[in-house]
């Protein structure tokens, strides 16, 4: 694949979903649905005992075993939109194998790893679930939700650093929690500029709520051939966990000393909230297996930052009408004083009702109540604005 050199300047135009390589810790394959294989990362033989010339056009019958194939057939058989993924465990030769499956329109790809007996499997999936859903449980304070997430994430995880950020209207990101350790540099409430996710690789954490990176000074493997033949284009991975990673991001870790990192999507109505980013100082692995678990924190957390985020809307919402009500029943209550001089001596209740750092009260051209800096003569230009365009709905005077 012809790969053109891209720069900070235009990363948006990488085409990081099409580069065509993956990384180390798995094989990739891609079978029509006549099962003939078409693609194979060029890293194939130290898994599958076989080099990538003595795949292509075979069928992966001549593979895979029984088993493994009957789970394809019954999935294909049984599904209307063919767009999921499916896992399946496998025997091939003395290895049993972990497969994730992703059907797509017009092809099935392959992501495949061997299944072994290490420290790096003794964490199961409906632990870091369960662990998850305990950590993150109802709060009442928004901070002490964001704080508990990172910490749950370093605790299931081990990475050295996670921070969670949430992305603003400019698509700034403002680190809102952070848990650090083996690194100098604690991230906490610091500002990501809009340009360190380019537009591409936010949609792809929309649509992949999890990805890893496990060594930032491992090279890829190619996927062979580069086309696929179905359809003759460069091989789509959006969906692909081993997906290889682009050089402008690896120099972009490796500047900020990073060895290896994890992020996990918060995605609110469909939208890219923010993200939980994971950092180590070594490379660090993480079984394909467990993949899909870390995907399913994403929709955890999402379910609960969202549902704080609308407790504290509500929880706004009904303090300001308490504050109404107070308001007037204690402007009611002042029936030994004009109504102005009372309003005048709740004017900062007032304020506070409708969020204004100032507030002047007119009648005809006498200002009646006041809570502002601003000169008399000031006052009277604003006024008179607003009179002259009494007819709009939203008034603007600089």
């Amino acid at each position: 694949m012809n790969i053109q050199p891209y720069q900070l300047t235009n990363c948006d135009k990488e085409p990081i979903h099409l580069l065509s390589r993956i990384q180390q810790s798995g094989v990739l394959i891609v079978i029509g649905y006549d099962y003939k294989i078409v693609q194979i990362s060029d890293n194939c033989f130290k898994l599958l005992n076989h080099l990538p010339t003595e795949f292509i056009n075979k069928s992966i019958n001549d593979f895979f075993d029984e088993s493994f194939m009957n789970k394809l057939d019954s999935q294909i058989k049984s599904s209307q939109n063919q767009q999921i993924s499916l896992t399946i465990e496998t025997s091939y030769l003395d290895k049993t194998l972990f497969c994730i499956v992703h059907f797509e329109k017009d092809y099935i790809i392959i992501e495949t790893s061997k299944i072994k007996n290490s420290s790096e499997f003794i964490v199961k999936s409906e632990e870091i679930v369960a662990k998850a859903v305990e950590q993150c449980k109802a709060t009442l304070d928004f901070n002490v939700l964001m704080q508990n997430i990172v910490d749950t994430v370093q605790d299931i995880s081990g990475y050295d650093r996670v921070l969670l950020y949430k992305f603003e209207e400019d698509n700034h990101g403002t680190v809102l929690a952070s848990a650090t350790r083996n690194f100098e540099d604690d991230f906490l409430f610091h500002r990501f500029p809009a340009s360190d996710i380019p537009v591409q690789a936010r949609m792809l954490y929309i649509n992949n709520k999890f990805r890893i990176i496990e060594n930032v000074d491992e090279d890829n493997s190619f996927i062979t051939p580069s086309r696929n033949s179905i359809n003759n284009e460069f091989l789509d991975m959006s969906n692909c966990y081993l997906r290889g990673v682009s050089p402008i991001h690896i120099e972009y870790l490796k500047n900020m000393n990073v060895k290896s990192s994890m992020s996990i999507s918060i995605v609110i109505c469909g939208k890219l909230w923010g993200l939980i980013a994971c950092h180590h100082t070594t490379p660090k692995k993480l079984h394909l297996s467990l993949y899909k678990s870390f995907y399913l924190l994403s929709d955890i957390f999402s379910f609960q930052i969202e549902q704080k985020e609308l407790f504290e809307k509500y929880e706004e919402r009904l303090k300001a009408q308490l504050r109404r009500e107070f308001f007037f029943n204690l402007l009611n209550s002042k029936t030994d004083s004009a109504f102005f001089d009372a309003f005048q001596s709740e004017i900062n209740i007032f304020n506070s009702i409708i969020s204004s750092d100032e507030c002047v009260v007119f009648e005809n051209d006498k200002i009646k109540c006041k809570n502002s800096s601003l000169l008399n003569s000031e006052m009277k230009k604003i006024k008179d604005f607003i009179l002259q365009n009494i007819e709009k709905n939203i008034y603007t005077y600089i």
